[in-house]
């Protein structure tokens, strides 16, 4: 079988199958549930870069781990969180083309750094990473519905704003130890929020 399976990897393909059950739980209108997927896809990516430097692999292996994580933040980050905000509100014209101006800024930034990264580790990013989006998504799709904003509008712009930061040029260092830990109550902060005030996101199909 060919590919492989070392505990990192396998944490970013967890990752992966979280995001389609993500997809699926969008789809049927469970948005609350979708975000808290998608948070855990989030969580998985932290994680699975902290296990691989503990796991002994070839040089095969870690550049295949570069290309199936980039390839995996690809659906979790970029196609996962544009179609939840395809299913939480009526969509227009206007939602599909910030839908595939999202998709195509997190696929242009994940390209470019595969590239940096086959040269040298990245200890700084250009732009927001494209993971973000797990932590970005959830808190401001609640607040929105909170604010009674229109959630239609509220999330093209939104779509609109992300992309621009996907590939804007701007310095972000690389998180450490603390600053990870900061990034973990952040996420359980806005996982509280999610779980307690994100239930009105659900869309009623019937």
């Amino acid at each position: 079988m060919i590919g492989f399976y070392n505990p990192s990897v396998i944490l970013t393909y967890t990752g992966f199958v979280f995001a389609v059950i993500s997809l699926t739980k969008a789809a049927n209108g469970q948005i609350q549930w979708a975000l808290l997927f998608l948070m855990i896809c989030g969580l998985c990516d932290m994680f699975d870069g902290t296990v691989a430097r503990f796991v002994k692999r070839s040089e095969d292996e870690k550049q295949f781990g570069i290309q199936i994580d980039s390839l995996c933040d690809l659906v979790c980050f970029g196609v996962l969180p544009a179609f939840i905000c395809f299913f939480a509100a009526k969509a227009d014209a206007f939602r599909i083309i910030s839908m595939a101006i999202y998709i195509l800024a997190a696929i242009i930034r994940l390209g470019y750094f595969n590239v940096m990264a086959a040269k040298s580790p990245v200890e700084i990013y250009r732009g927001l990473p494209v993971t973000s989006a797990a932590g970005f998504f959830p808190l401001f799709l609640v607040l929105f519905n909170l604010l009674k904003l229109n959630l239609a509008i509220s999330m093209n712009i939104f779509m609109l704003v992300m992309a621009i930061c996907f590939v804007a040029d701007f310095p972000l260092k690389k998180p450490k130890k603390v600053q990870k830990v900061i990034i973990l109550i952040a996420g359980i902060a806005v996982l509280i929020l999610l779980i307690t005030c994100g239930g009105d996101l659900n869309v009623n199909l019937q």
